[in-house]
């Protein structure tokens, strides 16, 4: 899972950094959005399973300052791709 995330966020940087030849800029821009849609389901899915292992292990499946931390990464990214006129 941590791979796939990798993988998708380089994806989303190198077409901000350098974009393909050739195509339109909304097409891009589209593309940037999609890719921090799977990144965020993908992270998603991820604080599941933590969730399901810590419950597991005798935590109490919920760790609020994790969950913190990772709202204003989530934020951070969504204003990255977005723009911060989008998200203040």
């Amino acid at each position: 899972m941590s791979a796939f995330l990798e993988v998708l966020k380089e994806k989303a940087e190198e077409l901000k950094t350098s974009p393909p030849a050739g195509v339109k800029a909304t097409e891009l821009t589209s593309a940037v959005r999609e890719l921090a849609k799977a990144i965020m389901f993908a992270q998603e899915q991820k604080g599941k399973v933590d969730d399901v292992l810590r419950q597991e292990s005798g935590g109490d499946g919920i760790d609020f300052d994790a969950a913190r931390l990772e709202i204003g990464r989530r934020l951070d990214r969504i204003r990255d791709a977005e723009g911060p006129e989008v998200v203040p």
